[in-house]
């Protein structure tokens, strides 16, 4: 379950997309104004930017012999202006999204879409809409400055290693906009092949609907991949490359999981996500992975995550790159792992996502990758951004999964999350920096015991005279909260507990207990026994009451 805390600041929903996408760090964060220009670009080259899900009873009228389709765009005319209609989805989708159709009203500003949404989901027979929301990447392309991967000895790669390299029978499907170029010499051999279809024959031999599909789909072009403008797929190619290049190949750069395979999906927007986690889920992936990320409410995501979740994924997304705590989608979906990213010295970037959403951390600046082989001659280029963490996070999970293939996804998510290391950041960014050996030398059980306060975060002001609540994990058979103010030395008891909290509500600090004005510190301390013997794990953070 993802909890959102906002404490004394005002939460303000930029219905937009996050684009952290630039040629250099000073463009990382960018203005509304610029956002908006390329989300807008982005809206008019597919031009059917909300879908709308009708009642199935809407159809029994026996009124007149239209298809589908002209009903509805009928039916909309009477209260909207409506270009065209078309059916979003077939049958073989989830109930829910039965009767969902993708509309375009001409309109491309985020802000008029979203009001024209509000309208719709007031009309009668309407039973869920949304915008089709816009992907776009979130990373920083560099100058291929540090030609080497400091971070695998950030996240103990090397001891990881030791007990797994990863197996083939893994497989991570990197969901971009821009796709991957499966051909790049070190990612080759460890691309996802279709053992059901024979190359370029023009037959879809397996009979899954997508003809030539070897490596994967591009749902935007509705094609193999092939075709695409080899110089636009620098984004999911570098993430690939990261997750999952080849290693002992003695080529170029090694990913965190050496053989895991790589399935190629592109998507630009929610209505071609959707088919995307079909496709994953019917090919035998085991983890999506997904470097991008929008504002703003998106129901038809949740339900493709809650359909993927359901078959047993693991979805892992990057938080996004604006210095916010807005809701993030994909990334603050239940069940989705939202990772945040660190610097070279281990602290919260300045431009990473932050909050109680995000599940977990990974180093994320200057990581050298894979770049579009063939473009300027430059092979590996470093990547900046949760666009470049999230995928050491799959990575990871694609070598868990390789050392227990038995665990659900559940299991590898919180032993992920709670085997990270815990470090002291400016910014609350999830239960710590991920830790791919701690995770693999967990014998495949959640660690415990583990204790965080994610929420309120050290260094916070909390409003004096209200109840706060306290929000983080109790990983455990038991554990207490106490809380001292800084210029004192004795410990008051504010909570003792049985059992164990996951990502949720603690306890509830009472506005009565503290004096406006002071410092204090809040400790949490977790027990777990451990082959007979109770062992504890505590966090503190110290909040100002004003």
């Amino acid at each position: 379950m993802k909890t959102k805390v906002i404490l004394i600041s005002t939460l303000v929903v930029f219905s937009s997309f996050s684009v952290a996408y630039a040629l250099n760090s000073t463009l990382l964060s960018r203005s509304d104004k610029q956002r908006e220009v390329e989300l807008e670009q982005c809206y008019k080259n597919d031009p059917e930017n909300i879908l709308v899900t009708i009642d199935s009873n809407f159809f029994t009228k026996k009124d007149s012999k239209d298809s589908k389709e002209k009903k509805v765009l009928n039916f909309f005319k009477k209260n909207i202006d409506i270009k065209s209609v078309s059916l979003a989805f077939d049958d073989e989708y989830s109930e829910s999204l039965k009767n969902t159709f993708a509309v375009n009203t001409g309109e491309y500003v985020t802000k008029k879409l979203e009001k024209i949404v509000e309208k719709i989901q007031k009309i009668k027979s309407v039973k869920m809409a949304g915008v089709n929301r816009c992907f776009l990447p979130e990373a920083i392309p560099n100058d291929p400055l540090y030609k080497n991967q400091y971070h695998h000895e950030k996240i103990n790669s090397v001891q990881a290693w030791d007990i797994n390299t990863g197996s083939d029978s893994v497989v991570i499907a990197i969901l971009d906009p821009y796709g991957v170029q499966e051909g790049h010499e070190d990612l080759i051999d460890n691309v996802w092949i279709n053992e059901g279809e024979i190359p370029s024959d023009g037959i879809d031999n397996d009979g899954n609907g997508y003809v030539d599909d070897i490596h994967g789909w591009d749902f935007m072009f509705n094609d193999n991949g092939d075709y695409g403008m080899l110089q636009t797929k620098y984004h999911g190619t570098q993430v690939a490359g990261l997750a999952a290049a080849k290693g002992n190949n003695a080529i170029g750069v090694t990913g965190v999981c050496q053989s895991c395979k790589i399935m190629a999906l592109t998507v630009k927007n929610t209505r071609q996500m959707i088919p995307s986690f079909k496709y994953a889920v019917d090919n035998g992936a085991k983890i999506i992975e997904m470097s991008f990320g929008a504002y703003g409410a998106d129901p038809y995501t949740n339900l493709a995550v809650n359909d993927a979740y359901n078959s047993g994924l693991l979805m892992i997304a990057s938080a996004g790159n604006d210095n916010t705590d807005d809701l993030h989608y994909p990334s603050d979906c239940n069940h989705v792992m939202s990772i945040a990213f660190t610097d070279t010295d281990d602290q919260s970037d300045e431009y990473t996502n932050y909050g109680t959403g995000v599940d977990m951390s990974a180093p994320g600046q200057y990581l050298l990758s894979t770049f579009i082989d063939g473009v300027k001659g430059v092979k590996y280029v470093p990547i900046s951004g949760t666009s470049a963490a999230a995928p050491l996070v799959a990575g990871a999970a694609g070598l868990l999964w390789s050392e227990y293939p038995g665990l659900s996804s559940d299991e590898v998510y919180n032993i992920l999350k709670y085997s990270a290391k815990k470090i002291d950041t400016i910014k609350p960014i999830g239960t710590g920096m991920l830790d791919a050996y701690a995770a693999l030398n967990s014998n495949g059980k959640v660690p415990a015991p583990f204790a965080i306060i994610e929420s309120p975060w050290n260094g916070n002001t909390i409003p004096f005279g209200e109840n706060v609540d306290l929000i983080g994990s109790a990983v455990g058979s038991s554990y207490k909260i106490e809380y001292q103010r800084e210029d004192e030395t004795q410990w008051h008891s504010l909570a003792n507990m049985q059992g164990q909290v996951m990502e949720g509500q603690l306890t509830i600090l009472s506005a009565y207990l503290l004096n406006q004005g002071y410092n204090y510190i809040l400790r949490l301390t977790v027990s777990a026994d451990n082959n007979g013997q109770i062992i504890t794990d505590s966090h503190e953070v110290k909040i100002l009451v004003q």
